[in-house]
């Protein structure tokens, strides 16, 4: 398999094409160039939004309706780094950690996961992680309710 190599040039068009409104998947289509190749050049453009930690999303106010006292994560990087540690020793959260290869542990939460990456992520190209936020918020929403 060979991989395309694109222009300098060609690349900032895209990127050009996208922050002027295009779609991703518009591009990917009239293009032929793939939309996780558009969206990594995207971030390359911009490297201030690739390094999201999971701890910026954890949202205090949600911690303490809930009432709960223990958060459930797989040992991922973003979820193993002292940041996030930090974070939930300032809530007073202790941490549970899923198996290492274990995926069953958390088969429903795994299974959804692949649904909305395979229904909606892979189709966007976020800008920022406060449009991440919402956009993933929004399916999640449309989701449970159909």
């Amino acid at each position: 398999m060979t991989t395309k190599r694109y222009s300098e040039e060609f690349k900032q068009s895209m990127i050009s094409l996208k922050h002027s409104g295009r779609s991703a998947t518009s591009l990917s289509k009239e293009y032929h160039v793939s939309v996780s190749t558009i969206c990594k050049w995207i971030q390359q453009d911009n490297p201030s939004n690739t390094n999201v930690l999971a701890a910026s999303v954890i949202d205090p106010s949600k911690i303490k309706q809930l009432e709960t006292k223990i958060i459930h994560s797989d040992m991922r990087s973003q979820y193993t780094s002292e940041l996030f540690e930090e974070t939930l020793n300032q809530l007073n959260l202790k941490h549970s950690y899923s198996r290492k290869g274990g995926p069953g542990d958390n088969a429903r939460i795994e299974s959804f996961h692949s649904i909305l990456k395979r229904e909606y992520i892979n189709f966007q190209c976020f800008q920022s992680l406060e449009e991440a936020i919402l956009g993933i918020d929004t399916y999640i929403r449309w989701y449970n309710k159909d």
